[in-house]
């Protein structure tokens, strides 16, 4: 029956292509394409129903050969190594450096070892498994599996293998290639992005929006958003739990070097995971410094928003966070859990289990030229007005907050002061993370003071170095000190910038000869 209704449609198909006109002309868009009485064009890049005919799938592919790389290259994980471009894929030694130009940044994204492994036990996903094995589950991983038509030991010499070929010069050159972990991408949201303004043009005004806090998939149990990951990322019980004791042997095989090498660390002893003891934050949680800006849930008068806290939260607390929303703090002072948390004992405990002592804002302090209201507007994707927010809720201005209600969005410099910031690019993202327009102009003026430019140092006009500052100090624009010392010396055709020549030497040249006698007679 199925030929039979095949046969019949590839003869209606050819008696329509008679009756149909000439094909239009591929230079117009795919919209062009789509016949307005006919509703049967649908999903992605507009696909054509196999109903349509194969003339229109040929004009579909038409169009797509004639489009630019990667939209014709196939990505997927049956390709058994031919697919260099595939995100999961491992290069290995014999493909040589991935073939990419100077303007594409190739980005490595790693992830702790153990907390991967778990969230590939939830959906196996591209990883072949013996058939009498389900696709889920710790067990399978940790025995012989196939990937991209390579076999493994277990999942751990798949990440090993990975994390290498990650770190090899031979294969991702690092001039176009940089490595991220994903923790620092959950925790360290802002300083990734400034970093990664330094190689890909930034789009200032995105850079101030708030990170997207959605779940970026719906297929997978317990998929995750933000504010999830966060909390679950940051305790080692999360990623210790669900491990037998057999497992944690096999994870032992993981490279102490890889894992040196990335910060991550190493896999705990059996008697160190199942003994009962207090919660300890993960290496990556940064520690709150005074003057951070934290994105805070903050504590709630009234009584319909009591109910959220003890679980959301963290911290067991009777009365729970407002449910109005994030909205902007500034941390004063950090505390050990035995100030502001009666029923624990001063520990010594960092990061996640502390009390950060903050005040409330209405905005994010920063010294502009000209002052926007949109930057930083909203804490969250969508929110509404976080002073209406705080007036509504009758908080005050100044609370002590577990950290666990905390999301670092912009850190205070870790490093030396901002008068010695060092003239590197870690002393660039620093000043940056000043938000000051006025502070940046004094430390682009300290990189003029060493940049010699045809034997001669840069002489700046003060009152209008500002409107260059603008442009790296996250007001305009983030940049990069490489970037600003190769503006500056082309600045000197707009009259502010004036090249000073080397001043003559006032000192005597010294001779090693001893000074002439001279002959009293």
């Amino acid at each position: 029956l199925y030929g039979k209704q095949q046969q019949q449609e590839r003869q209606d198909q050819q008696e329509q292509q008679e009756q149909r006109p000439p094909p239009v002309s591929f230079e117009h868009s795919t919209d062009q394409l789509q016949d307005p009485e006919d509703e049967q064009w649908r999903g992605r890049g507009h696909q054509p129903c196999q109903q349509r005919g194969n003339r229109d799938m040929d004009q579909y592919h038409e169009l797509l050969d004639c489009l630019s790389a990667p939209i014709t290259v196939m990505f997927g994980p049956d390709t058994y190594g031919a697919c260099p471009w595939w995100k999961h894929a491992v290069r290995s030694e014999g493909q040589g450096a991935i073939e990419t130009d100077d303007d594409t940044l190739v980005i490595l994204v790693t992830k702790d070892p153990v907390f991967w492994l778990k969230s590939m036990s939830k959906h196996h996903y591209e990883i072949k498994v013996p058939t009498r094995c389900r696709r889920a589950g710790l067990d399978p991983l940790f025995g012989r599996l196939e990937h991209e038509g390579r076999c493994y030991n277990s999942a751990v010499e798949l990440w090993n293998s990975t994390v290498y070929s990650f770190l090899n010069e031979d294969l991702f050159p690092s001039s176009r290639c940089v490595v991220l972990r994903y923790e620092d991408f959950l925790f360290r949201f802002w300083d990734v992005m400034v970093h990664l303004s330094a190689f890909l043009p930034a789009h200032c005004q995105k850079l101030k929006e708030s990170p997207n806090a959605v779940r970026s998939k719906s297929h997978g149990r317990e998929v995750r958003n933000r504010d999830e990951a966060l909390r679950y990322y940051s305790y080692l019980d999360n990623r210790h739990c669900d491990f037998e004791e057999w497992h944690l042997d096999r994870m032992r095989e993981l490279c102490p070097k890889l894992l040196g090498a990335l910060g991550y660390q190493e896999v705990p002893k059996p008697e160190d995971v199942y003994q009962p003891h207090k919660p300890v934050p993960c290496s990556w949680v940064p520690k709150l410094l005074p003057g951070d800006i934290v994105a805070a849930r903050f504590q709630c008068k009234s009584c319909n928003c009591r109910a959220r806290g003890a679980d959301e939260g963290g911290d067991g607390s009777a009365e729970g966070y407002c449910n109005l929303g994030s909205v902007w703090a500034k941390v004063v002072k950090e505390s050990n859990g035995a100030e502001g948390c009666g029923n624990e004992a001063q520990d010594g405990r960092n990061a996640t289990a502390s009390v950060a002592d903050v005040e409330l804002l209405s905005e994010v302090p920063r010294e502009w030229v000209a002052h926007n209201p949109h930057d930083w507007a909203a804490v969250e994707p969508v929110d509404g007005s976080v002073v209406s927010a705080i007036d509504r809720a009758g908080s005050s201005m100044r609370q002590q907050l577990p950290r666990d209600w905390l999301d670092l969005r912009l850190p205070k410099p870790r490093i030396l002061p901002e008068a010695d910031l060092p003239l590197t690019e870690e002393g660039y993202r620093a000043a940056v993370s000043l938000r000051s327009t006025p502070k940046m102009a004094e430390f682009i003026l300290r990189v003029s003071r060493e940049l010699i430019v045809d034997g001669c140092t840069l002489d700046l006009d003060r009152r209008k170095l500002p409107g260059f500052a603008r442009w790296f100090s996250g007001e305009a624009c983030v940049q990069s000190l490489a970037q600003i010392r190769r503006e500056l010396p082309g600045k000197e055709s707009e009259g502010w910038v004036k090249k000073r020549p080397p001043q003559p030497t006032r000192c005597l040249q010294v001779t090693d000869k001893p000074p002439a006698k001279v002959d009293a007679s």
